[in-house]
């Protein structure tokens, strides 16, 4: 785990955000490689929802990497608090698949997949009124990794292996939004994040994450939809009944948990979280159109504007339909 402090550049007195590992973690190698990683392959990054990297300085043997200072809130902490309107969830997963459509498409050579897209990785600018697109922030490129671009799919560039049933360690994504390769140490190619930010949205529109330990999910079912209380999903690193749940079982839809949840919202969901990579958006593109034609209005009605504008897709098939948002995700 990385520490980030609020600096003061003394020349011009602009703040950055300097991030570093903490005395017990200095001599971790594999933790250093990926902060000067980070550097390396997002340095050249410019989109409004990416944080900017502006140098690695190393001193007394230690890399410091120097980044914007979000002036902002994570969006963990802001779920903590509240659920997010409909609008709210559907304008960040908006920004946040631009944001990965940039870093996937980013290399001409090569896919750069993020790998760890989770609600602690994204910051909410800070700003008056409910959220909109451009206040959603991606940030951590540590554990982003190069996959070679090849006819009939993509081939990793391999970093070391780290397989769940063997035992070992999973690097990167939180085990509550980690794709099913990602789990198995499986090739990966852009669709990861599709299927990881699929989780995050389940969790935006759900109220909950699709996968809980049976723990978890026995005390989430006893709470009741009266229990005032929201619950706190921390993401784990390794928890290998989640991760065995991402790679075997199909989570219930949304709706579920949110009944007003319009169904296109909940079918572009379960088809970001699809098991297999080829069922899901075939790249991050296709789902921020998708979500894009997602609207709605000042007096909280949902409209599929790709319905009513006559175009078709593979997604929706029914008659067009409209729907009021009369309850479900509240701002209190």
């Amino acid at each position: 785990m990385s520490v980030v402090c609020l600096a003061e550049d003394l020349r011009d007195g602009s703040r950055w955000a300097v991030k570093f590992l903490p005395p017990a973690l200095r001599d971790d190698g594999w933790r250093a490689e990926c902060l000067r990683r980070e550097y390396r392959l997002a340095r050249g990054f410019s989109h409004p929802s990416l944080v900017r990297l502006r140098d690695l300085v190393r001193q007394d043997d230690q890399d410091f990497l120097i980044l914007e200072a979000v002036d902002g809130t994570g969006l963990r902490e802001i779920l903590e608090e509240r659920r997010l309107s409909l609008s709210e969830a559907i304008e960040t997963g908006k920004a946040v698949a631009g944001a990965l459509h940039y870093i996937h498409e980013s290399d001409r050579r090569n896919w750069l997949v993020h790998g760890d897209v989770k609600p602690e990785n994204v910051l909410i600018r800070r700003g008056e009124g409910p959220i909109v697109a451009p206040r959603a922030v991606l940030i951590d490129f540590g554990t982003m990794t190069v996959a070679a671009r090849t006819i009939g799919g993509a081939g990793w560039i391999r970093r070391v292996a780290w397989n769940l049933f063997g035992g070992k360690r999973l690097v990167g994504c939180s085990s509550l939004y980690v794709s099913p390769e990602q789990a198995t140490g499986k090739d990966l190619d852009p669709r990861a994040d599709v299927y990881s930010l699929g989780a995050v949205l389940y969790e935006l529109f759900a109220g909950r994450p699709p996968f809980l330990t049976d723990a978890e999910e026995h005390a989430y079912v006893g709470r009741g939809a009266a229990v005032p209380e929201r619950p706190r999903f921390l993401h784990r690193h390794l928890d290998r009944e989640l991760l065995h749940k991402h790679v075997t079982l199909a989570p219930a839809p949304p709706s579920r948990w949110n009944p007003d949840l319009p169904p296109d919202l909940s079918r572009l969901v379960m088809r970001c979280l699809a098991k297999p990579p080829e069922e899901r958006f075939p790249d991050m593109l296709s789902l921020l159109m998708e979500l894009t034609q997602m609207k709605v209005d000042a007096d909280g009605t949902f409209r599929n504007a790709r319905r009513t504008t006559g175009r078709t897709s593979a997604l929706h098939e029914r008659p067009a339909v409209v729907l009021r948002v009369v309850s479900g995700p509240q701002q209190g």
